[in-house]
């Protein structure tokens, strides 16, 4: 799918290997996007494989994996990078409107539109 909104990604960025599951969190773990905790007992999206020679593991709140999944658009994607693409990329042109958009359960609209705000209003933050 593409939209209007899409975030790119790095052009020169790829995987040796890469595996992505929803296992249950035996413990907590923090969220590479929002930086929110992962509750033990909670499913997460659990990325892994290796980089530029590097290994990676990395916990995504299931919240964050799916506007990740529909905002990047099949799109190549740097992990923990998602709200800083969007501030970058996105929010400047996201409508209610936008196809992207439209494809994000109830929850995600609303996570990300609190989001758009924030970054819309920064002043209007809490102290």
């Amino acid at each position: 799918m593409s939209c209007d909104v899409c975030l790119t990604g790095p052009d020169d960025f790829s995987n040796e290997f890469h595996s992505i599951s929803t296992p249950r969190a035996r413990k907590p773990h923090r969220c590479a996007e929002c930086r929110a905790t992962i509750p033990a007992g909670t499913r997460y999206e659990r990325a892994s494989g290796m980089a530029e020679g590097d290994f990676f593991t990395v916990a995504t709140c299931l919240m964050c994996a799916e506007i990740r999944q529909v905002f990047t658009c099949g799109n190549s994607y740097e992990y923990g990078r998602l709200w800083e693409s969007m501030a970058e990329e996105a929010f400047e042109r996201l409508t209610t409107a936008s196809a992207c958009f439209t494809e994000l359960s109830p929850a995600a609209k609303a996570f990300v539109l609190d989001k758009w705000r924030a970054w819309k209003f920064p002043e209007k933050r809490p102290a």
